[in-house]
């Protein structure tokens, strides 16, 4: 077992006592499980399959012994991994799990100039923890566990909650001084739909989710109506009621004789069918539902663009910009023809009604134009830094005509903020500016790639590597969560924190790295 694994194991310092073939293939088991997200005690039903004619699996009380083995095994190879990564940043957030799940990853540029993020803590607190205690824990992760570098940690990023913005000036003060505070740009933008005023929309949403939230008959026969399965909803996902009124806005002449008809939850079904029933909720409901999807689609659409884990970083602040454009311009066309219906050809009352439902979204449009514009926000402090880190797309580079100016604005990060360092980027810098003119860097061009090829500015391809490492959103941690969620069932809540934490990791690296 240890030959067939010598490559991963190597420089770990781990080893496997390889006493009999019973041992490793129960390793071998507690692993696909973890990673599957099986709960051990399906191993009872699957033992047939899973056992042959020399090794035999113990119980799962027994396999759950193996647990720690794995866990080890993964962390140090993800470890062994890291240990060749020169700039990092790290990405976390906290999500209420029996008191307080914390997920800690890590992002770098590999030497191959790819992207690679790795979970490497995930800690169930007993209850939520205050900044001085998420340093600390970060601290853990980081410094103690997977023995980085302090200076190797250029970025954290983290969403709006204050406990994380206090942890990271902690971090600053006292652990890493290169460290540069990240505001999740997707937690932002999600912040704004939370500032749109529909009051009749949201509780019509609430009983609407609450319809299909513990009835399979209710969704059948939504399904048999409309030919489509029922949007859900997530707590944990940004915008996630969003496609939930985009169903209801495509369906809104189904509803009332879907819940004429519709037998199950009486209570709630009532509700629904008040406000559909009464003509001056009707109108507002339509108006609510129209001009929250025109003015909410442009925040919609740049959440899910920035969430990802790619290449993001260079190109957020001009997406930012075309969200800031659209809430200027406020072209509604789902709120025009709503009114123009229900004005029946006055205009005046089309303009009346029209100015009633961009009220409905004015707090949230003034909110974001605010943070966007006022330079006293943590907002325009990211808003600033992405712009600086544009110019390494060469595309936007080429566009802005690329100056001595622009190289001086990269002191915004303080892993670049250094006078050699900044100099080395001018003197190079032609040669950059005649490199990106020739760059033809499309949707499905990699960037990355483009600077691996650029040996003849190597103090940009060094920069390249840092900027890259950062990543404007930390979606990532949510995406754990998701994993935490669906891996851990309602019977499953009692799992021991190894068994958590190995089962994520494997996940999330998706085990590549361990035993295969």
């Amino acid at each position: 077992y240890q030959q067939r694994h010598a490559g991963e194991l190597a420089g770990t310092g781990l080893s496997v006592a390889a006493d009999s073939h019973q041992s490793l293939a129960r390793i071998d088991t507690v692993r696909a499980f973890l990673k599957a997200g099986i709960p051990f005690a399906k191993i009872s039903y699957l033992r047939p399959l899973l056992e042959d004619g020399s090794a035999r699996l113990t119980d799962p009380s027994h396999l759950n012994s193996y647990i720690p083995f794995v866990l080890e095994t993964e962390t140090a190879l993800v470890k062994e991994e890291l240990k060749g990564a020169q700039h990092l940043s790290v990405i976390f957030d906290g999500s209420t799990y029996q008191g307080e799940a914390l997920a800690i990853l890590v992002r770098f540029v590999n030497g191959e100039f790819e992207i690679v993020q790795r979970l490497v803590r995930v800690h169930i607190l007993e209850k939520s923890v205050n900044g001085q205690e998420l340093a600390r824990e970060i601290v853990t992760a980081l410094s103690t566990h997977m023995q980085l570098p302090a200076s190797c940690i250029v970025a954290a990023v983290r969403d709006g909650a204050s406990v994380n913005g206090s942890a990271v000036h902690m971090l600053q003060d006292i652990m890493y001084p290169n460290m540069k505070n990240i505001l999740c740009v997707s937690h932002a933008l999600d912040n704004v739909g939370k500032r749109i005023e529909t009051p009749l929309l949201d509780r019509f949403l609430h009983w609407w989710v609450a319809l299909f939230s513990h009835s399979a008959a209710t969704k059948l026969a939504w399904k048999a109506q409309t030919g489509q399965s029922v949007k859900s909803y997530s707590r944990t996902r940004w915008w996630s009621w969003w496609e939930v009124l985009v169903q209801l806005y495509e369906h809104f002449n189904v509803l009332l004789p879907f819940l004429t008809h519709l037998s199950s939850s009486p209570t709630i079904r009532g509700h629904l069918l008040e406000v559909l029933q009464d003509g001056q909720d009707l109108t507002t409901l339509r108006l609510q539902l129209a001009v929250t999807l025109d003015a909410g689609k442009p925040f919609v659409t740049s959440t899910y663009d920035l969430e990802g884990d790619g290449e993001a970083i260079v190109t957020a602040y001009r997406r930012l910009q075309e969200v800031l454009a659209a809430s200027a311009l406020r072209n509604y066309p789902k709120t025009l023809a709503v009114a123009e219906e229900l004005a029946g050809g006055n205009q005046a009352e089309v303009n009346r009604l029209v100015a009633t439902a961009n009220s409905f979204v004015a707090p949230a449009i003034r909110y974001f134009q605010e943070k966007f514009n006022k330079r006293d926000t943590e907002m325009f402090q990211l808003i600033t830094l992405l712009k600086s880190l544009r110019i390494f797309c060469p595309a936007q580079a080429n566009e802005i005509r690329l100056t001595a100016a622009h190289v001086e604005e990269l002191r915004n990060l303080p892993a670049l903020d250094s006078d050699d360092g900044i100099a080395q980027l001018q003197e190079e810098l032609p040669v950059y500016v005649i490199a990106a003119s020739d760059a033809v860097i499309d949707d499905n061009t990699s960037r990355l790639q483009w600077w691996k090829r650029q040996s003849r500015m190597p103090a940009w391809l060094n920069a390249a590597k840092i900027v890259f490492a950062l990543v404007p959103s930390s979606a990532a941690a949510e995406r754990v969560f998701s994993l935490l969620n669906s891996a851990t069932s309602d019977q499953q809540h009692r799992l021991l924190e190894d068994h958590i934490e190995a089962a994520l990791m494997l996940q999330y690296n998706r085990g590549r790295m361990a035993f295969t």
